[in-house]
């Protein structure tokens, strides 16, 4: 379950009722139970086992998953996350890995649009091309 609690909603009731809940049975089967979650913009990274799991929060789509090569008695422990500069780190028994994020937003906008979320779309993107698409999608709504 995730979603924004912000200090102004936490006396709403609406809070619970607005988060949105992520179920196990969406994604890859696993025999693992997840260890670490870490969140950024736009996404949830999450530590299964062996396997990193990134899903976009706007749609529960799975955007990336791939089973971390690890050495012998080597186990990955959890994520941390330094929210001030935008790094993510994966950490075992025996090492560190920084997990780089780069142009998150690139392809986000196409949740935001399936969503009704235009002008947060033309907001996280640059390419005028983009810009046409998501006035046509708005322009078809209205």
């Amino acid at each position: 379950m995730f979603g924004d609690i912000s200090k102004n909603r936490i006396k709403s009731k609406k809070n619970f009722a607005e988060l949105k809940f992520l179920i196990n049975l969406e994604l890859p089967e696993s025999n693992h139970k997840f260890k670490s979650i870490a969140l950024t913009k736009y996404h949830l990274l999450l530590l299964r086992g062996q396997e990193l799991l990134v899903i976009n929060k706007l749609n529960d789509e799975l955007v990336f998953h791939q089973i971390l090569p690890v050495s012998e008695g080597e186990r990955l422990i959890g994520i941390s996350a330094d929210y001030l500069k935008s790094t993510y780190w994966i950490y075992s028994n025996l090492n560190i890995y920084e997990i780089t994020v780069s142009d998150e937003e690139k392809d986000i906008w196409r949740a935001m649009v399936a969503n009704g979320n235009y002008e947060d779309a033309l907001a996280v993107t640059r390419d005028e091309e983009v810009k046409d698409v998501i006035h046509s999608k708005q322009g078809d709504y209205y």
